[in-house]
């Protein structure tokens, strides 16, 4: 079953990742556009010119696949329907931050 895996790259910037085998698309499945906020810190962010220049070098590089983790719009929308649980910490009950 080895063989049949294919393996990803999750990250900030993913064009050194190389997969398993040669034949094997070079798949990046987060593309991490910022990070986990921690209680009271810095809200961690990354330039949007800084996430096209490693999505372009990553194709450039021979990259078949890349997803946005977690996109901004999504989650936004989200927390507007559902609460938001991180890590078992509840950080939104009805739209509320807690």
């Amino acid at each position: 079953m080895g063989g049949m895996k294919i393996n990803t790259c999750n990250g900030f910037y993913c064009d050194w990742f190389s997969p398993n085998k040669a034949y094997k698309p070079k798949v990046w499945t987060e593309n991490w556009t910022g990070w986990f906020t921690g209680f009271g810190g810095p809200v961690p962010h990354r330039p949007a010119e800084d996430v096209a220049f490693s999505v372009a070098r990553f194709i450039q590089k021979g990259g078949s696949y890349m997803n946005y983790y977690m996109n901004h719009n999504f989650v936004t929308q989200m927390t507007k329907k559902h609460d938001m649980v991180v890590g078992g910490t509840i950080l939104l009950l009805d739209n509320q931050l807690i």
